[in-house]
This record gives structure tokens, C-alpha cells and sequence, in this order.
């Protein structure tokens, strides 16, 4: 929540937001301390408890002043240096008291503890928390929400603060921040149905805000150029009346929603419905939110049994632990350093384990298909279960679009077992089904050159050469196929 200035003068505008129960002859006095608190903060190495003495009188007798509240934080932050590395953990004897206030509901004597009490600590949660609800009880709103914010400062994730915080915020026409604070809600607990409907209605709520503040500005304009126009006479000049042109009609301004705004609002008329949490997921997605499409499906998954959710919603899952492991990998290749290099191999041993669960559980409940069968079996030989991979890759042959792929990985354990005429059986297999297919040309480059090296291993020569030199033909850059086809050609020159 944005923070507002501290340097206005208290005045008698709206404002100051004072409390109605400050007197004529007390306000100026307070007035004048909160100025003089102010002279001093502008001061460098001021006295700050002194400051914070004139500003606790401010907020003592005028404690629904946002001014007054503003000032006071800012002042203890800066006693504090912004160190809120040990907000917690402050007990205190005067906590006693504001404990009992609480308890007979004293809001007034709350208030009157809580600024000393913060003084020792800004951030501490039970004083900030009590100074709040003493302003809910007293209709104190701006200085509740201001109070709260520096609770949220120390507790971001807190649900119950963000809730309250939230609330506040929509009356004062802060969208933005209001859905912010429920977004931290959803968060903190992703099947929060009220979380995602004020999301939605508040995003609403906000455009209709801003068009109709936007309509308003318009008619203002146009009012003041039809008042800067000079008055038409009669064009006949029979009398000597004024004449205006009839009135146009004003067509409502009418309200064009976001393919976003459009879904949100969807799920907030029909929570239950788990097709417009599909939907805004696949929208978040085209955009590369990937984080905005997993929580949505979370949603669609708390309301639904539908199969296909809980395939979404692994496919997310799937793809947001492909992109950490992708981004550590780069960044351990710019920082070059072991700590960074590990990371990459835990994030990418973590993807490997998730994805291997997630094609587990799916054979499980789907053990008659043969594609889930041969993905099954691609993740236990990433994991190095090679044996168990076998039979598993096998039903792969069964499904047209992976009898390339399967081929390929098969053959690649049958090598290492050492049966090398099986294995390049299966790399020449898998050259000749991918051929053609230009979505299968990185599997038919690794068959061949698997098939060109293990060729050159076997002694022959004349296949290794010919698989090799295809190879090359695709793509001279491959790994080092032009060298090896090289090193073969020498060989035979030799010869």
C-alpha cells in the first residue's frame, strides 16, 4: 500500500480526516505540535524521541488524524533505521495494560497506549493489531489502514491482515492496492473463493471507476467550451430571442471488457464452473504467466473432479519446474560458479523426480495407455532405471508419433548393455521414421550420429561414413559428427 506524504499541514479540509471529537481550542495546539515535529525531521540529527513526544500528543488527542499517524511511523522508522530484522520478539510490561484494554474492549485507552508501545517497536504485530481494530471500533478507516500497513510490512503473507486491509482499501477507492491485498489472500490459501471473486469484482469495480471519472471529465470540457461559445441569434432575426441548437443525444458510454476482465468476472458469477478457470489459465499461459496459470488451475481443481483438470494442472506444474531448472542453468552459466552449478543439477534432478510422479500416477490411472506408457518410461531412464525403462519405451512402438523417439531411446539402452547390432538396428529404425517429419529432426540428428558413432565402434566403416555424412548435410554444426566424418575419411585414405 502506497505510503502518504508527511509534510501537508493539518488544515480543516477533508484531508486531515480528524476526529470529530477534537475541540476548537485543542486543535491549533496540536496543530502547532505537529509542525514543530515536522521542523524538526527536516533537521539532520534531530531529536527524534522529542519529535516522537510531540507526535504521540497529536495522535493521542486526535487519533483518527492520517496526518498525525503518517508522521509517527515515519519518525520511529527512522529511530529504527528501517530495521525490522528483530520486529518480533519485544515483550514489554505496558502490554499488560493494553491487553486489558483490549480485553474490556477500552479502544480509546487503547489507543491512548498504543504510540508509546510502538516507540520501542514500529513493526510489532499485537500493538499494530490492536491499533487497528481500536480505529475499526472508533470508524477510524485512513488510520486503521495506515497501521495495518506497517503490520503488513512485517507479516506480507498474513491473510487476516491483507483481508481487513483489503476491505478498507475498496472504500477508499484504492483498487489497485485492494486487489493486491487479495491477491496475497489467494496466496496464502489458493482455494479462497472470496479471494478470487473480489479479485474479479474489483478489477470491475476499478475500469467502471476510471470510465466513469473518465465521462465526467469529458462532460466537464465539453460544458466549458459550450459556455465559451458565443450565443446564436435567429438566423431570420424575426425576433430578438436567443436560439441554441437542439441538443444531441449522449450515447452511454459503454464499458469494453479484457479477454481478462471477461474470465475474471465469469468465475466470479459461476464459482463452481470450472470452465472459466480453464480458460483464464490458457489465457495466462499465451501470455507466459505460468505462476497466474498454476494457481488458477489450483482453483479449478479445488471445485472439480474432472479429469482433465488434474491434467492441466500437472502439465503447469510440469512446465514451471522445466522453466526453474532452465533458469538456473543460465545463470549458473554466467556466474560460472560450483554453487550455481549445483543449483542447476538440484533443480533439474527435482524436475526429472516431479515429472516421473506425475507420468506414475497418470499410468496408474490410465494403465491401458501406451503413450503415457512410453512417457512413463522416457522419465525412469532419465532417472537411470534403465532395466525398468525397457518394457515401458516398448509400448512407445504401439503410437505412431512416438515409434521415432521410442526406437531411438531404446537403442540407446540396448548399447549400453552391449548389444551393439540391436542398438544400431534401433538407430537406424529411428533415422528411417523420422525422416520427413520436420517436427522429428532433432530425434533423426541424434539417431544418426548414434548410429555413426556406434558404426565407427563396430568397425564399419562404410555405414559409419554414410550415417555421418547425412548427418552432416542437416547440420554441419552438429556436435562434433563433421570432425568424426573427417577423422573416417583420413582413416580410408590411410588405408
Amino acid at each position: 500500500m502506497d505510503k502518504s506524504p508527511n509534510t501537508e499541514k493539518p488544515d480543516s479540509g477533508g484531508n486531515r480526516a480528524s476526529t470529530a471529537g477534537v475541540s476548537n481550542t485543542e486543535s491549533p495546539r496540536l496543530q502547532e505540535c505537529y509542525a514543530h515535529a515536522l521542523e524538526l525531521m527536516e533537521q539532520p540529527g534531530y531529536d527524534i524521541d522529542r519529535a516522537h513526544d510531540l507526535l504521540t500528543e497529536c495522535v493521542i488527542h486526535d487519533p483518527g488524524n492520517l496526518l498525525y499517524v503518517n508522521a509517527l511511523l515515519e519518525n520511529l522508522g527512522r529511530k529504527h533505521h528501517d530495521d525490522k530484522q528483530s520486529r518480533q520478539g519485544h515483550i514489554y510490561t505496558a502490554k499488560g495494560n493494553l491487553n486489558k484494554a483490549i480485553s474490556t474492549r477500552n479502544w480509546r485507552h487503547v489507543l491512548r497506549l498504543g504510540p508509546e508501545l510502538l516507540k520501542h517497536n514500529p513493526w510489532d504485530i499485537a500493538v499494530l493489531r490492536a491499533m487497528a481494530r481500536a480505529c475499526e471500533a472508533e470508524r477510524y478507516s485512513r488510520a486503521e489502514v495506515r497501521y495495518l500497513q506497517n503490520a503488513l510490512e512485517t507479516a506480507p503473507e498474513d491473510a487476516e491482515l491483507n483481508r481487513r486491509a483489503a476491505q478498507l482499501l475498496v472504500k477508499l477507492e484504492r483498487f489497485d492496492e485492494a486487489i493486491n491485498c487479495w491477491r496475497r489472500v489467494e496466496d496464502a490459501d489458493p482455494h479462497d473463493i472470496e479471494a478470487s471473486r473480489m479479485i474479479a469484482t474489483l478489477t470491475l469495480d476499478k475500469t467502471r471507476h476510471q470510465s466513469s471519472s473518465e465521462e465526467g471529465e469529458e462532460e466537464v470540457v465539453e460544458e466549458n467550451k459550450q459556455s465559451a461559445e458565443p450565443v446564436l441569434s435567429s438566423a431570420t432575426g424575426d425576433d430578438g430571442g436567443e436560439h441554441h441548437p437542439p441538443e444531441e443525444k449522449k450515447e452511454p458510454r459503454k464499458l469494453v471488457l479484457t479477454r481478462r476482465q471477461e474470465l475474471d468476472q465469469a468465475i466470479a458469477n459461476s464459482p463452481e464452473n470450472d470452465e472459466a478457470y480453464l480458460q483464464l489459465a490458457e489465457y495466462h499461459l499465451s501470455e507466459g504467466r505460468t505462476y497466474d496459470a498454476q494457481r488458477t488451475l489450483q482453483k479449478a481443481l479445488s471445485i472439480s473432479k474432472d479429469p482433465d483438470v488434474l491434467n492441466r494442472v500437472e502439465d503447469v506444474n510440469m512446465l514451471r519446474a522445466k522453466e526453474h531448472a532452465e533458469i538456473a542453468e543460465q545463470r549458473a552459466a554466467e556466474e560460472g560458479t560450483t554453487e550455481a552449478r549445483e543449483q542447476a543439477e538440484k533443480l533439474r534432478e527435482e524436475q526429472a523426480r516431479l515429472e516421473f510422479e506425475i507420468y506414475k500416477s497418470r499410468c496408474e490411472r490410465a494403465p491401458d495407455d501406451h503413450s503415457l506408457q512410453f512417457e512413463l518410461g522416457v522419465r525412469l531412464k532419465r532417472l537411470g532405471n534403465f532395466r525398468e525403462s525397457l518394457d515401458r519405451l516398448k509400448a512407445g512402438l504401439e503410437v505412431p508419433e512416438h515409434r521415432a523417439t521410442a526406437s531411438l531411446e531404446i537403442g540407446e539402452i540396448l548399447q549400453r548393455y552391449q548389444q551393439f547390432p540391436k542398438a544400431l538396428q534401433c538407430y537406424r529404425q529411428a533415422a528411417q521414421l523420422a525422416a520427413g517429419e520436420p517436427s522429428a529432426a532433432d530425434c533423426r540428428k541424434r539417431a544418426l550420429y548414434r548410429a555413426g558413432a556406434l558404426a565407427t565402434t563396430m568397425k564399419l566403416t562404410d555405414s559409419a561414413r554414410q550415417y555421418l555424412k547425412e548427418l552432416v548435410t542437416m547440420d554441419p554444426e552438429y556436435l562434433d559428427a563433421k570432425p568424426r566424418l573427417d577423422k573416417l575419411a583420413q582413416m580410408s585414405e590411410n588405408s
